[in-house]
């Protein structure tokens, strides 16, 4: 019982969880995801283990349209690090399994099933994990 708790407190103080994601640029009106251990985007990587999944959302929140999906596919433990991504363009070691649609203006997405954004009149419009809507206009 003692080695397991110090195995539990070891693994519940040594395991980054809580990824947030945010909209930070955008490159040909693809935008670009920065993905930070806190709510602020500070240029740090972080471990990103289950990969990128965006899907096009209908009017009742279920997912209808698979947008992208990437996963890292390196041995190397620092092609998991990333700290932005660019929609349709792959970090190194990562691989594409569904290839990158179009995003489409007044449209919803989700991103890992907990960041949802949407684009409309060149701005982009996204709420994370804490519910708080944030936007990055377009220059």
């Amino acid at each position: 019982m003692k080695y397991f708790l110090i195995f539990l407190i070891i693994l519940l103080t040594g395991c980054e969880k809580n990824e947030s994601i945010s909209i930070v640029g955008e490159n040909n009106g693809n935008p670009i995801f920065c993905f930070s251990s806190s709510n602020i985007c500070k240029n740090k990587k972080v471990q990103v283990n289950v990969g990128i999944t965006i899907y096009e959302l209908d009017e009742s929140g279920k997912r209808n349209k698979l947008m992208w999906k990437i996963y890292c596919n390196s041995k190397k433990n620092k092609d998991y690090l990333i700290d932005s991504v660019e929609y349709s363009i792959l970090p190194q070691g990562w691989i594409e399994s569904a290839p990158a649609q179009k995003i489409i203006e007044n449209k919803i997405y989700s991103i890992n099933y907990s960041v949802f954004f949407y684009k409309s009149k060149g701005i982009y419009y996204y709420y994370g994990r804490d519910g708080v809507k944030s936007s990055f206009k377009i220059q």
